[in-house]
């Protein structure tokens, strides 16, 4: 629940004045997208090399709350760019602006949650599938990249 009120405000966020200013700077535009590469790259990388030594440790702890989802996607700069993004291509300005900001918002929230839950359920089922962990990470690290 925390990583979908995160993106969802950072779309209000986003719609409520930061797009504009960034979409006015287009080097402000272009260095995002090149932090989020970055970022996308260091993702990829870090999960090539995990391992299975320390999975005892994330199978017992509890599960984040919501605060932490929030800050992980305050943190993360691919939703600051999808959200950018996402408000230069189908927000449309005029004087239902703000009714359109709404709609967008929520409808977005719903799809997240969705999606956040069929990946949940999906990765649990097909944990206990995986036979060679390294030869996962490094396919999904491929793709990632």
């Amino acid at each position: 629940m925390g990583c979908n009120t995160g993106v969802a405000s950072i779309l209000v966020i986003a719609g409520s004045g930061l797009s504009p200013a960034i979409t006015y700077f287009p080097y402000a535009e272009h260095a995002l997208v090149l932090l989020g590469s970055l970022y996308m790259l260091y993702l990829a990388y870090s999960l090539a090399r995990a391992s299975w030594e320390n999975v005892g440790e994330y199978n017992e702890a509890s599960p984040p709350g919501i605060i932490s989802g929030v800050a992980a996607q305050y943190m993360n700069p691919k939703a600051w760019i999808v959200a950018i993004s996402a408000f230069s291509i189908y927000v449309a300005t005029g004087h239902t602006y703000g009714m359109t900001l709404e709609i967008f918002c929520g409808v977005f929230f719903v799809i997240c949650f969705l999606s956040l839950w069929v990946w949940s359920i999906a990765g649990s089922y097909f944990s206990g599938m995986i036979v060679g962990i390294r030869i996962f990470n490094v396919s999904m690290a491929i793709f990632l990249a």
